[in-house]
């Protein structure tokens, strides 16, 4: 379901993602920087999908790019974008990334019922770099986009805090700390900054994450939103159908 989404994007906006990037090299090189989180840094809880509480289907691009560091001041060009696409309903989360050239790289699906632990499935190729973790990824679509309530409540049980401070311009500013790390991260820099310019209707706009202690800078733009109809309001087929039988009177 979700990959014939992704072939129909894809081609969609192939002619205009093309003239961003000069090839698929660089793109893998920033995938790598994408990698699993540290072992000394905790998993953070995944949420229901029903708790966004709306039914869409999102075609956006995401270029990572390094930021510069004490020890490294000169930072190299931001990489080449991908493609993702990501649906969800009150059931499931489904999301698949691709290459500019229309080479599967991830799928992934995600379902689970709120207050019960889920089951998250996914599947890569080669293209993938070792060690880029789908985990992750859903992990930070769902701190730029579920409700604030809904992510502190999750959070609770964990050692994570999030806050979520006054942004200029209509941004949501979300920030992610981890108390148990000590100064400077506990009360003054978060681990995970995370901005997002919502479009109209509160539906997914530009976000920006910031990884402070891994020194990368994630950017996802919004090309395409479809509101999807909850599972409740399709149609089925009926169970039983009449058949008319000609009156053998006449």
């Amino acid at each position: 379901m979700i990959l014939r989404a992704v072939q129909d994007r894809f081609f969609h906006c192939r002619r205009w993602l093309l003239r961003l990037t000069p090839g698929l090299s660089g793109l893998l090189v920033g995938c790598g920087l994408l990698s699993s989180t540290p072992p000394s840094l905790p998993e953070l809880p995944l949420l229901a999908p029903s708790e966004l509480q709306q039914h869409w289907q999102v075609t956006q691009t995401v270029t990572l790019q390094p930021l510069p560091t004490s020890s490294d001041p000169q930072t190299s060009p931001g990489r080449p974008p991908l493609l993702a696409v990501w649906s969800v309903t009150d059931e499931r989360l489904d999301l698949a990334g691709l290459t500019l050239s229309g080479q599967t790289l991830l799928t992934l699906t995600y379902q689970a019922r709120q207050g019960q632990a889920g089951q998250l499935s996914e599947q890569s190729t080669d293209l993938l770099p070792a060690g880029v973790s789908g985990r992750d990824i859903l992990s930070q679509i769902q701190l730029a986009y579920w409700p604030l309530s809904a992510l502190q409540n999750a959070l609770r049980t964990s050692p994570w805090q999030l806050r979520e401070i006054p942004g200029a311009d209509n941004r949501q500013q979300r920030q992610l700390y981890l108390p148990s790390l000590g100064q400077p991260w506990d009360n003054s820099q978060p681990v995970l900054s995370i901005a997002h310019w919502p479009n109209a209707g509160q539906q997914p706009g530009k976000v920006t994450i910031i990884h402070h202690l891994q020194h990368w800078q994630l950017d996802i733009d919004t090309l395409s939103i479809e509101n999807l109809a909850p599972a409740s309001e399709k149609l089925s087929p009926p169970s039983t159908f009449e058949t008319t039988r000609p009156n053998s009177d006449l």
